[in-house]
């Protein structure tokens, strides 16, 4: 049946418009129902759908995007990228030390330990560490955050 927003059926319903097909219940009797299967693409790889949150698309071989992004850091020249790094910062790195070089962001989760270690240790900046979260800080974090302070300061 025709939605009044379109000439085309009203499949999601978005508009508001009621359509005279009862609606889909997703149990295990309804998943291979038409419109299902159409929203809902499996990839041939890893078995996510298309419906995935991360928005997923598949390619013409059944394959989809996050597999696709997977193959291509396994042939990325690492080495190569991690000079080119090394080349970019050079210029913000201060000779004396005493001043900043950098501004980075932390929540205190363990991607701020490892991203502090690359920049102070590895690519020897001086970065000031920066950490605005008013209302959602955990005990944990708040533990985290101070470790950060302790373990990179001088």
């Amino acid at each position: 049946m025709p939605c009044r927003c379109s000439s085309m059926p009203c499949r999601r319903r978005a508009c508001g418009h009621r359509t005279s097909r009862p609606p889909l219940r997703l149990d295990a009797m309804t998943w291979n129902h038409p419109d299902i299967m159409d929203t809902f693409r499996t990839c041939r790889r890893c078995l996510y759908t298309t419906g995935h949150s991360l928005g997923l698309t598949l390619d013409r071989e059944g394959i989809c995007s996050g597999c696709r992004i997977h193959e291509e850091k396994d042939q990325l020249d690492w080495a190569a990228r991690w000079r080119s790094l090394e080349q970019l910062v050079a210029p913000y790195r201060s000779k004396s030390g005493r001043t900043y070089d950098c501004i980075v962001p932390v929540s205190g989760a363990q991607d701020s330990h490892f991203i502090v270690h690359l920049v102070k240790e590895r690519l020897g900046l001086n970065p000031l560490l920066v950490n605005y979260n008013k209302y959602f800080n955990t005990e944990l974090g708040i533990h985290n955050l101070a470790n950060l302070r302790t373990r990179f300061n001088p």
